[in-house]
Parts: structure tokens; C-alpha cells; sequence
């Protein structure tokens, strides 16, 4: 089954160490995810992304967030881009159909 394949193993990255995110400059970092609302209706998701690509204060730190919402209806994308916008990530919010890119590795 394609929806039960594994996930592949995790990516390392060197970058400059910073004693805070809020220190960093992330503008050379594009982060993308494959998601369902169902799966960002907790707000602690989008509260934990804020601490790594935000200032804490509600500025962006550089980097952007590609967001894929299998499935998801006109008024979940709203929703997220304001949640994310709220928030202060730049993020790019898109709907992806299910039955078309049925790639996605599910945990």
C-alpha cells in the first residue's frame, strides 16, 4: 500500500549555533510539509513551529514554511494561513487532492 510507506530517514544540517531561535537568520531555509487540518487543529503544532522560524516576537527569523493540506476545503486553508500569519511564519498554504498525489508516507 503507498500510503504505508516509510518514511525516509531524517536529513542532518549543519548550521551556525545560536544560544536562541529568535538569534538565528534562517533566509537561506525553505521547510516543507505534507499535512492534514485534522492534524493542525491543535494549536501547540503551529505554537512549536513559531519557536524555531520566528523572532518570539511575532516576526519572522528568515525562514519559510510550505504547508500541503491533503484534502483541504477553501475555509482550512484560510484558517492556517491566518493561524500561521498570526503567529508571524512566512508560510505558503496550498491544498493537495488525495486522489491525484497519492505519495504521501503515513505515520
Amino acid at each position: 500500500n503507498v500510503h504505508e510507506a516509510e518514511c525516509r530517514k531524517p536529513l542532518d544540517l549543519e548550521v551556525p549555533r545560536s544560544p536562541f531561535p529568535a538569534n538565528v537568520d534562517l533566509s537561506d531555509y525553505i521547510f516543507a510539509l505534507t499535512t492534514t487540518f485534522k492534524r493542525l487543529k491543535h494549536p501547540k503544532t503551529i505554537e512549536e513551529w513559531a519557536y524555531w522560524l520566528t523572532d518570539g516576537n511575532g516576526r519572522t527569523n528568515g525562514g519559510k514554511l510550505l504547508v500541503r493540506l491533503t484534502d483541504a476545503s477553501d475555509v482550512e486553508l484560510r484558517d492556517v494561513t491566518q493561524r500561521l500569519a498570526d503567529v508571524g511564519i512566512d508560510a505558503e498554504v496550498s491544498a493537495c487532492d488525495s486522489r491525484i498525489e497519492k505519495e504521501m508516507a503515513v505515520r
